[in-house]
């Protein structure tokens, strides 16, 4: 059972480190606030009908609905689209080495939110990977790949997700029900990114409201929002019901060097030693506080045992 906890959290791993590189493809083609818009409007269409069958019409307006909506709006709706627009002038290779960062940006976020304790191994970690991040943009002025812009556009994004994380934990913390919870969410990203394409991008996007110009970005679209989005969210659901807290974010470290190659292979871009760095560095960071919470768990486990 545990086998399949660690392979659903894999899987979901997996599936998030390549959306880097279908949004990157995808931007190219259509409007980034569409591609958005389309694809959480289908993960919703999927899930609302299976949430009133499972609660018998009960829709949760009060308790799930307002909240839900509006961590959607904000991630994954806000997040993703300041990640699409980065894109749009640095690679997918920056972009996922931004977004590794963000076990440690979502407990920085805690600590000035909600005033969670912070544990000195998260303070070294985030030196760390502020490093990676460092010589990722140095990187980017030496190989003229990316740019400053597209990449603080990447750190805006990943701002904004970690500060919604904080606020979905405490939502998830009061509702169990993760259906709902994620059926609102996609619907609140939906209802922001129509808005976002309607009332601001498809005036200054030059191509505007367009429809999706072949089947290959249909079948984008669709990938985004039934793996991405459905499956991602449920597989980890999945894995975080049997393995502990400590052991599953372990999973966090693997999005820079699942994303990386996943973007150099698909995209063609470059791979330089100062990325491959960059990605180490923040990779480091990120494992520094999940070992320690690892190796911690056990030594009072190991304490418990021995009285």
């Amino acid at each position: 059972m545990h086998a399949l906890s660690h392979l659903a959290l894999l899987v979901a791993t997996v599936f998030w480190a390549s959306s880097f590189a279908v949004g990157k493809f995808g931007i190219a083609a259509m409007p980034a606030s569409e591609i958005i818009a389309i694809r959480f409007l289908i993960g919703a269409a999927i899930l609302w009908p299976i949430l009133l069958v499972r609660t018998g019409g009960r829709i949760q307006w009060r308790t799930i609905g307002v909240p839900g909506l509006v961590v959607g709006a904000l991630s994954p709706c806000f997040a993703t689209l300041m990640f699409y627009w980065g894109m749009l002038s640095t690679s997918s290779i920056n972009s996922v080495v931004i977004a590794a960062w963000m076990p440690l940006t979502t407990s920085l976020a805690a600590w000035l939110v909600i005033g969670e304790r912070v544990a000195i191994p998260v303070v070294v970690g985030s030196f760390v990977a502020l490093g990676g991040i460092v010589v990722l943009v140095s990187a980017d002025a030496h190989s003229g790949v990316g740019s400053l812009f597209g990449d603080m556009l990447c750190v805006g994004g990943l701002l904004v997700m970690s500060l919604s994380q904080t606020y979905l934990r405490r939502l998830n913390r009061d509702n169990s029900d993760s259906l709902a919870i994620t059926t609102w969410q996609l619907t609140g990203g939906a209802l922001m990114g129509g808005a976002i394409l309607f009332g601001f991008e498809s005036w200054l996007d030059s191509r505007g409201i367009m429809a999706v110009p072949s089947t290959d970005m249909w079948i984008l679209i669709v990938y985004l929002a039934i793996f991405v989005s459905i499956a991602t969210f449920l597989l980890n659901n999945y894995g975080l019901r049997r393995i502990g807290a400590g052991h599953s974010s372990l999973y966090y470290v693997l999005m820079a060097p699942l994303g990386v190659p996943i973007s150099a292979l698909w995209l063609g871009e470059p791979v330089g030693a100062r990325d491959l760095l960059a990605m180490a560095l923040v990779v480091g960071g990120v494992a520094i506080p999940l070992v320690a919470g690892v190796v911690r768990s056990r030594s009072a486990a190991v304490a418990r045992d021995r009285h």
